[in-house]
């Protein structure tokens, strides 16, 4: 299979190195969220993130499981939380994070979950719907979407 674009040649055809992954990221960011998202919200003001839980997976011996609450600050005193949820493969990381954005609908369930956790990922799980709702009729009137009503943004 081959991927397009090619994430390790830049848009000019040069090569990327580790030293010049930073501006590769870049250059494929502003490719893709104008394409996938319509741009991003505007730039937060502050994000405080506090861990509400710790613990130990029963049936998967070494896993951490934790909880943190994720809260963006916007200007004009708008704040949004969302819960992040990561299971942590045993061992001293650092390890890769495999993330999902659609918590709502569960894709990471317990058998991708592990899966993940095998190949010594970190699988990590937000839910979009707290940023704003997957309903089709409302969607407009929630989340983000009430601080910035006129923003081509999509969450």
């Amino acid at each position: 299979m081959h991927l397009k674009p090619d994430l390790f040649v830049f848009d000019d055809g040069s090569p990327v190195d580790a030293n010049s992954w930073f501006h590769r990221r870049q250059e494929l960011a502003n490719t893709i969220i104008p394409h996938e998202f319509g741009g991003m919200p505007p730039q937060h003001e502050s994000v405080d993130i506090i861990r509400r839980a710790n613990s130990r997976i029963r049936d998967w011996p070494g896993v951490q499981y934790a909880t943190y609450e994720v809260d963006v600050r916007f200007p004009g005193s708008h704040a949004i939380s969302l819960t992040l949820s990561l299971w942590i493969p045993p061992g001293n990381g650092p390890f890769p994070v495999l993330l999902d954005g659609d918590g709502c609908w569960r894709y990471f369930n317990d058998q991708v979950i592990h899966s993940i956790l095998q190949r010594g990922n970190i699988a990590a799980s937000v839910d979009r719907t707290q940023a704003a709702a997957d309903n089709k009729d409302a969607y407009r009137n929630t989340g983000l979407y009430r601080f910035f009503p006129e923003a081509e943004f999509g969450v």
